[in-house]
């Protein structure tokens, strides 16, 4: 397990079907387009999200430290786990 890295792969696979779960517990249904859309981004299109981090100030009312920027603009799998913690709001939301 450990030499084909299925530790991080579980960890992270547990963190999206508890995402997943939550989203079902306080909405049923489909996601808004728009929501789907960040959902999308920051689960499964890293590069684009990073972007809108970084070059576009998606959080800006999130004041980032340096070593935060740092991460996400180099470590994909905290940025992975950042989008999760990110969307889940909006997953719970109405």
């Amino acid at each position: 397990m450990a030499n084909q890295q299925l530790d991080e792969y579980n960890r992270i696979n547990d963190q999206m079907m508890a995402l997943i779960s939550l989203k079902n517990q306080h909405r049923s249904g489909s996601l808004s387009q728009d929501t789907a859309r960040m959902f999308f981004m920051a689960c499964y299109d890293l590069d684009t999200f990073r972007e809108q981090i970084l070059d576009h100030g998606l959080i800006a009312e999130q004041k980032l430290d340096t070593s935060t920027r740092e991460r996400i603009a180099g470590d994909d799998l905290f940025l992975l786990e950042f989008g999760i913690n990110w969307i889940k709001p909006a997953l719970t939301a109405g």
